[in-house]
């Protein structure tokens, strides 16, 4: 765990636990107190809005608590955050998912040699305890599929997302930031499963995916 930690340390300090346990409660009140009015919001987005550069990290961690996770990353990264529909968009470097593919090399290796395909996040905003970052939740917008090809033939591939997942004693949400003073955006998404020609199902290995870029 201590390379994650490494890797979320800097981002996860602004996150306020609070303001994600507190929407499990019952007063409507507190829910309410979590997310921006659609004024607020609009407001938020326009400092959000623009072109980013940066890195994707992938990090796949093995089952057993002894082993070290394996890491792998995507240079000059480009995400665009449009403020009129709440999104950001990137070309995900599908190669990454590969690495998370266990039992079926075929397909490991079919997806490895694919090119990015478009992958869309909506950006849902919660507040923070601190002043300096606005917080959100990046849900993806559609499922995630595109075609393969292997044993000549052309097979399609659906990958879907948790919201969190948990490893030993700790769990991982899917969460960003916008830090203000540096305008870096940053944020996870959890891979969680993929699905093969809408039949056979495939869990993969634990692995966030981490983005941290800078506004052009």
């Amino acid at each position: 765990m201590r390379t994650i930690t490494k890797i979320f340390a800097m981002m996860l300090i602004s996150i306020c636990a609070t303001s994600l346990t507190s929407c499990l409660g019952d007063n409507d009140d507190n829910i309410e107190s979590n997310f921006y009015t659609k004024e607020e919001a609009a407001s938020i987005f326009k400092t959000l809005n623009g072109n980013y550069t940066g890195k994707l990290y992938a990090e796949y961690i093995s089952s057993s608590f002894d082993a070290k996770a394996e890491r792998d990353s995507v240079m000059n990264m480009q995400v665009r955050v449009t403020a009129n529909d709440s999104v950001a968009h990137l070309m995900m470097p599908v190669k990454l998912l590969a690495n998370a593919i266990s039992g079926n090399e075929k397909v490991k290796e079919a997806i490895a040699e694919s090119e990015a395909q478009p992958l869309n996040f909506q950006l849902f905003l919660m507040k923070s305890s601190s002043s300096d970052y606005y917080v959100f939740l990046p849900l993806p917008q559609s499922s995630f599929k595109f075609n393969i090809f292997y044993d000549g033939e052309t097979h399609e591939v659906e990958f879907t997302f948790a919201s969190n997942t948990i490893f030993g004693y700790s769990t991982i949400y899917a969460q960003g930031q916008y830090e203000k003073s540096s305008n870096e955006l940053s944020f996870i998404f959890l891979p969680y499963q993929m699905v093969l020609d809408k039949k056979t199902t495939l869990t993969l290995k634990t692995c966030p995916m981490i983005y941290k870029g800078t506004k052009l």
